[in-house]
């Protein structure tokens, strides 16, 4: 049986490796086909809203790989793969920011990033952190004891994964936290696929829908780390996903991407928080 079991392990983690590489790959090749291809008429322009925002993708780029290096602190691994995890992450990430940011140049009057316009968006962004985690908190505690009640899911800690995170520092929660779901799957669903859906759809309210729909089913897939203990309770992670994807694409629209980074990593790391001290 335990035979069994360690070659099921091995196919779970398989799978998550093949996901996530074949999401780096597809997503560094058509960031270098447009690159190769950026004088054909049809690219010219996207090309060129991109790239004159090639700064602020470098910023976030650093804030990622700092953030991934902290978190990684104390942790078992060796140098070589660190260094090239490192950089194929900050290669792909480098280019999933500059995509993003060539979608929303094509998006009549929206700013991504809202420190653009200056220090005095700082208020707005704060008051969409502050917003953002409002609406997660009533999401994780209206919403799921409700469904535990219902009794299609069992105790938050393991229906949410974050048992996950019960052996590691605050401190490397938390970075662990902002590097993945709040910059990666920020910029992935907010920056990337919610734009794009309104820059196509012409609707951001369709776009935020269809985009909250995809965060909710990417939680159940093997692209997030965590998806076989989400698939313990599928029911209750596709729903608070999903609720918690139309506020942050809500967020994302009406104060940027800063809030929806900054109020994703701290809702989720509240969660743990009180998860690991019994609050």
């Amino acid at each position: 049986m335990e035979i069994v079991h360690e070659a099921g392990f091995m196919n779970d983690q398989l799978a998550i490796t093949t996901a996530q590489l074949a999401e780096i790959i597809i997503t560094i090749l058509v960031f270098s086909t447009i690159a190769c291809l950026r004088r054909h008429p049809r690219l010219d322009g996207f090309w060129t809203g991109m790239f004159r925002q090639w700064r602020a993708a470098a910023i976030l780029t650093l804030f990622y790989l700092i953030s991934l290096g902290i978190s990684l602190t104390g942790l078992e691994a060796d140098l070589p793969h660190i260094v090239i995890s490192t950089v194929a992450s900050g290669g792909y990430m480098f280019c999933l920011i500059m995509l993003g940011l060539g979608l929303t140049a094509k998006i009549a009057g929206f700013e991504p990033f809202q420190l653009r316009r200056g220090v005095k968006a700082i208020s707005g962004i704060l008051i969409g952190v502050l917003i953002l985690l409002v609406l997660a908190g009533l999401i994780n505690m209206p919403i799921g004891q409700g469904l535990i009640a219902l009794g299609i899911t069992g105790p938050p800690e393991v229906a949410s994964g974050l048992e996950f995170f019960q052996g590691l520092l605050t401190f490397q929660v938390f970075f662990m936290l902002l590097t993945g779901a709040g910059i990666a799957e920020e910029v992935f669903y907010r920056l990337l696929v919610m734009s794009g859906l309104w820059w196509l759809l012409k609707r951001p309210s369709l776009a935020i829908l269809i985009s909250a729909i995809l965060f909710g089913l990417y939680h159940l897939s093997p692209l997030n780390n965590l998806y076989l203990s989400f698939w313990d309770y599928p029911v209750y992670q596709f729903i608070t996903t999903f609720l918690f994807g139309l506020a942050a694409a809500w967020v994302y629209q009406r104060w940027g991407l800063e809030a929806a980074i900054l109020g994703h990593t701290l809702g989720n790391s509240t969660g743990v928080v009180i998860m690991k001290f019994g609050l």
